[in-house]
């Protein structure tokens, strides 16, 4: 009997654990709004800053255990970019998430750090130099640890990412200039879910994410940058804005 309860136990924070499996994965696609997109000459560098929002819809289409409560999350990230030259910039992003389930006491979730580092190539599409392309590719990591029912239950992902892009410089009259940009990414994710004892979720799977914003330049060492992320599988959206010091 006892060997019973334990394991419905361990099954039940298995189970809500899935509440925060899609947000995770989310966080895992590669957002813009802390670093800018823009070359600068090399040997230059810029830090930044950005928030990321996530807010589920009231009503969720999907029919599994992930989507069965509702649950906010915030993340905090912090950039720190190297331009070795006019094309191609490294950068290391470190963060921290906060996540929320609502109407879940039973549920506690420290903040959950986060690194990546990208490789992010820039490039001229017209004589102009009015559309640019730029192609970025990173590795995050994320940690998550869960704790209810007296234990605790551990998420790990790793996230491979790779996409292409497009930034339209527009011509104004004013002293800030606006950058729209729109790009399209393919991560490859791998995922571990497990107790100190046993290990539930071991395996990787694809995702196809989009991203939307405007890169905004304040003044010649300040950006702003807002956008949002989405799936190209469900109706989740991330919003992102953030700001970059060159």
């Amino acid at each position: 009997m006892l060997g019973d309860m334990n394991t419905v136990l361990t099954s039940n924070i298995f189970t809500r654990s899935l509440v925060l499996t899609f947000v995770l994965v989310t966080f895992s696609t590669s957002a813009s709004a802390q670093t800018g997109i823009q070359a600068l000459p090399a040997g230059k560098s810029a830090i930044g800053l950005g928030f990321q929002y996530y807010d589920p819809p009231s009503r969720l289409q999907q029919n599994s255990a992930s989507y069965q409560h509702r649950f906010q999350a915030q993340n905090i990230r912090a950039s720190l970019d190297y331009h070795f030259n006019r094309r191609l910039k490294v950068s290391f992003i470190p963060g921290i998430a906060f996540l929320n389930i609502a109407n879940r006491d039973s549920i506690d979730v420290p903040p959950s750090p986060s690194a990546e580092f990208r490789l992010t190539t820039t490039g001229a599409l017209d004589t102009a130099n009015t559309l640019d392309y730029f192609v970025r590719g990173g590795l995050r990591t994320h940690y998550t640890q869960i704790h209810s029912g007296g234990r605790a239950l551990h998420y790990v992902n790793m996230t491979l990412t790779g996409g292409v892009g497009f930034l339209y410089k527009l011509q104004t009259v004013t002293a800030w200039q606006f950058n729209p940009f729109f790009g399209v990414f393919y991560s490859n994710i791998w995922r571990n879910t497990s107790t100190d004892r046993e290990i539930f979720v071991d395996d990787t799977y694809n995702l196809f994410t989009g991203e939307a914003g405007v890169e905004i330049e304040a003044s010649p060492t300040t950006n702003i940058i807002g956008s949002v992320e989405f799936s190209f599988e469900t109706s989740e959206v991330v919003y992102n804005i953030g700001i970059s010091f060159r």
